[in-house]
């Protein structure tokens, strides 16, 4: 396996532009030695910056499968509502269970939920 160096653009503007043309023009690349393109390696940068990616897809994902599933009682709702994404989650970081013989407190206490 060879890698080939992106078309000629060149011969591609005389021979017009299709897949197998191209490939035609690949093969004679390699066949004259021309083809001289270095593979991507599977490490470096770009792996890196895929990894981030993925974590921080991942991260988003959880995230937002974890506000789904978040049942907030009416009274702690109004508490919360108009506030910023900052402000509700240091207002939620915050909250102190009382006593748990209610939903509200319930809903405050993480270990619980």
């Amino acid at each position: 396996m060879v890698e080939v160096n992106r078309p000629d653009r060149r011969v591609r503007h005389q021979r017009g532009k299709s897949d197998p043309i191209d490939a035609v023009n690949a093969a004679r690349a390699v066949l004259a030695g021309t083809a001289t393109a270095t593979p991507k390696s599977s490490e470096g940068t770009v792996k890196m910056i895929g990894h981030t990616k993925i974590a921080h897809d991942t991260a988003v994902k959880a995230r937002t499968q974890a506000m789904a599933t978040v049942k907030v009682p009416e009274e702690l709702r109004e508490q919360l509502t108009g506030l910023s994404k900052m402000a509700r989650r240091e207002r939620c970081a915050g909250l102190r269970p009382d006593l748990i013989g209610n939903s509200v407190a319930s809903a405050k206490c993480p270990c619980t939920n």
